[in-house]
């Protein structure tokens, strides 16, 4: 009968471990909702310098040969920062059976310079025979910071951390120096004709 005695024991110590493991999973996932939605804030007046504008659809016709005469190309009202860990803004290309044929596929994730996230997702096709249409269009989606993973709270401050170093180390600031020195002389010359 001692394990009746330790089941007895154990079973409410358990049972409260579990009750504060359960309430910690609720509260990891607040937090960092909560993280992404300060860091958000705090980025806010800088999204103008580091945004840029979002394609949501492209379409072209090829002649064969690698040319293609004329191209349409769509873009979302509000300008945006790419939140997703790789380097490939827009769809991906899969192929079909035939290798000359395929499919775009895929979708992104943008901080909107409103502080909004924006998701995308791809569809289209794609075609190397002469006189097909290729093109791929987009949904778009504002999403609420809930709806993401922790993965992507995660690739979203990243991002937004490299795209601020990024543009800390251009070369902006001696751009602004040459803009106001070219200003004055502009004005010293202005001056001189009056």
């Amino acid at each position: 009968m001692e394990i009746v005695t330790q089941i007895a024991t154990l079973a409410p110590k358990v049972a409260a471990e579990h009750e504060e493991y359960a309430a910690a999973l609720t509260a990891e996932p607040a937090a960092e909702v909560e993280l992404l939605r300060v860091v958000i804030e705090t980025v806010r007046p800088a999204l103008k310098a580091i945004t840029s504008r979002i394609k949501t659809e492209n379409r072209w016709g090829s002649t064969g040969n690698g040319v293609y005469p004329w191209e349409k190309d769509e873009h979302y009202a509000q300008r945006g920062l790419y939140l997703d860990p790789d380097d490939l803004v827009g769809p991906g290309r899969e192929r079909r059976g035939d290798q000359n044929r395929g499919s775009y596929v895929g979708s992104d994730r943008f901080l909107l310079v409103d502080g909004s996230i924006l998701e995308l997702e791809y569809n289209g096709s794609w075609s190397q025979w002469q006189g097909e249409t290729s093109g791929w269009t987009s949904t778009q989606e504002v999403v609420p910071l809930e709806k993401l993973s922790s993965e992507q709270i995660h690739d979203a401050i990243r991002a937004i951390g490299a795209a601020l170093q990024n543009q800390a180390d251009g070369n902006k600031t001696k751009r602004t120096a040459a803009s106001i020195e070219r200003a004055a002389k502009i004005a010293a010359v202005t001056a001189l004709l009056k």
